[in-house]
């Protein structure tokens, strides 16, 4: 018998008329070692009222013979009641046929009276049997319940297996397209490092060319025939020079002048134009609300990019088609696209044709310069190059769909401006007039200088010339009064141009600067966008161009303010370490230019996690993030930086309007920088940030 069996007292249900008997029992019992509670009964009815009554028995002793009640009646009663309870039979006068006839109706055992020595022994052993019998049933139910639920178990598991695998098939996928993206990007940023170079290059052969042409021009009198022969010169430099605009607007360089623009508007005023241009085998269809957002674009470019997608959707519709330009006020989260975007409210022109469409090979190619499916002498390659670069300077996104036999479908989404539009008066045609001011011309390259000092003094004005800036500076020092400065962008040497803009207005305060460039990347408008007060002539150009623009400039000589080109100089080169947390690479890289330039230390970072852990490895002293991150947001990584660091300066780059958000970061030191912005914007942002903290 169980341990717990001998200790804790067996529940014994005694039907037995003889109280002599009962007590013998008993005795035996407790002289086996047996700890039991008797609960005795002598009559059928008191039989049946204790199984009744709900109490739990481990055993049932029953004397066979009763005065009025047998014990095979007895037996079936037990059944009924609790078959599982061990059954034995106490009698004095049991037969053997009769015992055995009592095992097959089931009974347990059965004990002769007159052996009771046997008692424990059969007792013991219908209770260790009963148990077992008990915990054999428990296990095969379990069996029974685990087989049952088996089948669900290993549905479950097979899910669970499956989502796993599709969950790393998608993490695979996902890295896979990101690599991709990531590898287009560093094509992209490539191409554009290269084609922007040449451009510069290109545009400093052609002013050379242009200048002199200009110059033969004045001094070929009535001659037609030589005449004709420069103006087809010309020609030529005027297309050399649309090729050298395609390459810098695909490298994301060209010079942006961008305004508050209905882009609507612009649409309904292209589409005579447009027409025109694509003939009458193609339709084109308009569809342009009235309640359309204002946009910050170039408005010539944005031009140039519409007629350059009309084009291309006319040629793929051969024999013609209809050509449907859309404009709708739409809203773009971060989950909407494969790429990342900035999530906000954007203005979307897209342009959708009816033509034979592109196949997936073709289709993932056509952004870069100079691909073309066109026939040799029918297209640069640069079209859709040209209009990608102009969206993305703009801080705009441009995506392609297209099915063969189906046609395509180019969307533009450029970010919302809350402020009106502006009606630009177009610049009256006057006669081209020159002047009798000073004007100190800075160039590097010589040809270039000889070309356009030769223009300038046959303007009438007189001209100093500097190779570089540090000539520049030294002849100012010298005393040399001038009444403008005229020089190139790019600059050899550690002076920039816009130190030498910065010190010759230390010079002569409020003296006019006219910066001239073919190729502006990280000079002047790192984000594409002129700063405000900085007038930018763009090469090539021609006298009557150079002279309109150093008449204008001379004219309106004090009226533009000042402060984007003296910034607070002690802050502003101050020895301090900046985080600089950006998911572009190209507005990453440009920003970090900038800020370098400028003498600050600059730690960059692509995400919340790379930011987190860039400050663990350098104190830093300011934070510039974009707001939204691949894996987290700015706002988040501000609240956590600042968690040890209370007064960190927080500056946060960002395209959307909304500055709500400021509220829920809920501390000082924090501003933003209005996407695009140039480098006179981002350094200020950064004085502001380091002079608030240092008034803490």
């Amino acid at each position: 018998m169980r341990q717990d069996a001998l200790t804790n007292p067996l529940e014994i249900l005694l039907l037995e008329d003889s109280d002599l008997d009962a007590d013998l029992t008993g005795e035996y019992l407790r002289l086996g070692g047996i700890v039991h509670r008797f609960h005795r009964v002598w009559s059928r009815e008191t039989f049946v009222d204790a199984l009744r009554s709900g109490r739990r028995f481990d055993l049932l002793l029953v004397d066979y013979v009763l005065p009025s009640f047998d014990g095979l009646s007895a037996l079936k009663i037990a059944q009924a009641h609790c078959p599982d309870t061990p059954f034995i039979f106490l009698s004095g006068t049991l037969g053997e046929e009769v015992a055995i006839n009592a095992l097959k109706q089931g009974a347990t055992d059965y004990v002769s009276k007159q052996r009771l020595n046997a008692l424990c022994p059969a007792v013991t052993r219908a209770v260790d049997e009963a148990a077992q019998r008990t915990a054999r049933r428990h296990a095969e139910g379990e069996l029974r319940e685990l087989n049952r639920t088996l089948e669900a178990r290993v549905a479950e598991r097979t899910r669970e297996l499956r989502e796993a695998k599709e969950r790393l098939e998608a993490e695979a996928a996902e890295r896979e397209r990101v690599e991709v993206q990531l590898r287009h990007a560093q094509k992209i940023e490539a191409l554009g490092k290269l084609t922007g170079g040449v451009a510069h290059d290109f545009n400093n052969l052609l002013q050379v060319i242009s200048g002199n042409l200009d110059l033969l021009t004045q001094t070929c009198g009535n001659d037609e025939k030589a005449r004709a022969r420069l103006s087809a010169a010309k020609a030529g430099v005027e297309r050399g020079a649309k090729l050298a605009q395609q390459l810098l607007a695909f490298g994301r360089r060209q010079p942006l002048r961008p305004r508050v623009l209905d882009i609507g508007q612009l649409v309904i005023r292209q589409q005579e134009i447009l027409q025109r241009t694509l003939g009458g085998d193609v339709t084109i269809l308009s569809d342009v609300p009235g309640d359309l957002w204002n946009t910050f674009v170039d408005s010539s470019q944005l031009e140039n990019a519409l007629l350059n997608l009309a084009i291309n959707a006319r040629d793929a519709m051969l024999g013609g088609g209809n050509l449907t330009i859309r404009v709708r006020n739409v809203t773009l989260r971060d989950t909407e696209r494969e790429d990342a975007v900035t999530p906000g409210e954007y203005v979307r022109l897209s342009v959708r044709d009816n033509g034979t469409g592109m196949p997936p090979d073709v289709l993932a190619q056509v952004l870069e310069p100079f691909f073309t499916t066109k026939a040799e002498g029918h297209g640069t390659g640069l079209g859709l190059s040209m209009v990608y670069g102009f969206v993305k300077q703009s801080g705009g996104y441009l995506t392609i769909e297209s099915e063969v036999g189906t046609g395509t479908t180019v969307t533009v989404d450029l970010p919302r401006s809350h402020e009106a539009a502006k009606t630009l008066e177009a610049p009256a045609e006057d006669d081209v007039v020159g002047g009798d001011e000073t004007i100190l011309l800075v160039e590097d390259n010589d040809a270039v200088r000889q070309t356009v000092s030769g223009m300038i003094e046959e303007l009438g004005y007189t001209v100093i010339e500097a190779g570089d800036a540090a000539k520049a500076l030294a002849l100012l020092r010298e005393g040399h009064e001038i009444d403008l400065l005229f020089t190139d962008v790019v600059m050899p040497g550690p002076v920039t141009s816009q130190v030498l803009a910065a010190e010759a207005q230390r010079f002569q305060p409020g003296l006019p600067v006219l910066f001239t460039s073919g190729y502006t990347q990280g000079a002047m408008m790192p984000s594409g966008h002129l700063a405000t007060g900085i007038r930018l002539l763009d090469k090539p150009y021609t006298r009557d161009s150079l002279a309109r623009a150093l008449r204008d400039v001379l004219d309106t000589k004090g009226v533009d303010s000042e402060p984007d080109l003296r910034l607070n100089r002690d802050l502003a080169t101050a020895s301090a370490t900046i985080l600089l947390v950006e998911d572009e690479p190209l507005i990453r890289m440009l920003a970090a230019d900038m800020l370098e330039e400028t003498g600050y230390e600059v730690v960059e970072a692509h995400s919340f996690a790379t930011g987190r852990d860039a400050v663990e490895r350098s104190p830093i002293d300011l934070l510039i993030t974009d707001l939204g991150l691949p894996d987290g947001s700015g706002i988040d990584l501000a609240k956590d930086l600042r968690l040890t660091r209370p007064t960190l300066p927080v500056v946060f780059a960002t395209g959307q309007p909304d500055r709500a958000f400021l509220e829920e970061l809920g501390t000082p030191h924090a501003q933003v920088l209005s996407k695009p912005f140039d480098k006179s914007a981002l350094v200020k942002a950064v004085v502001n940030g380091l002079s608030a903290k240092s008034e803490c």
